[in-house]
């Protein structure tokens, strides 16, 4: 805040005063320095919180606040980062709003599932026939993963756990590799 500025949000008598007392003036210079910090930090708020730019440790802190933070950390050891890629940790948390909008749906599980992996080519199959009783399994999904995510499988298995309705089971299911070896 420009000096100019505080002067304006001082009692009229004070006001009155400036013009004579260079103490007052002094005193609104070092007001002036001391806000330029934090203002400085304020006029850029807005990039920390875009994933795009924000800073890394900070991006899995906006990652936590979307409630990704299940998906970053391994079940029982607090705070251990999973191994997703920055640039894909950047993503999910951009398209995470708009995957909780659409939460239990199936394009919401396979957006989250492809910005996480950075592989695309999920599927999911809801209540797909079972091959036993030929019948269709009710409130049960399929959910195929590309063979260039099968390492990822543990991540794999967390986001569809924790992002498929509470009623549907599931199965994981490796697709093979086409011919071109994806």
């Amino acid at each position: 805040m420009k000096a100019g500025a505080i002067a304006g949000l001082l009692p009229e008598i004070y006001r009155d005063a400036l013009p004579a007392s260079p103490v007052l003036a002094a005193l609104l210079a070092v007001m002036e320095e001391m806000h330029a910090p934090t203002e400085a930090v304020l006029a850029g708020l807005d990039i920390s919180f875009d994933p795009r730019y924000a800073p890394d440790a900070f991006v899995a802190m906006l990652a936590r606040w979307l409630a990704l933070g299940p998906y970053l950390e391994h079940e029982g050891a607090a705070r251990v980062q999973t191994r997703i890629d920055p640039d894909a940790l950047r993503k999910l948390v951009s398209v995470a709003a708009e995957c909780a909008r659409l939460r239990g749906t199936s394009e919401a599980l396979v957006t989250l599932l492809e910005c996480a992996t950075g592989v695309s080519g999920f599927t999911i199959t809801e209540n797909p026939v079972d091959p036993r009783t030929g019948q269709r399994s009710a409130f049960h999904i399929c959910v195929g993963i590309p063979a260039d995510a099968a390492h990822r499988l543990d991540l794999v298995a967390r986001i569809v756990a924790g992002e498929r309705p509470a009623w549907v089971t599931y199965e994981l299911d490796i697709l093979p590799a086409g011919p071109d070896g994806t």
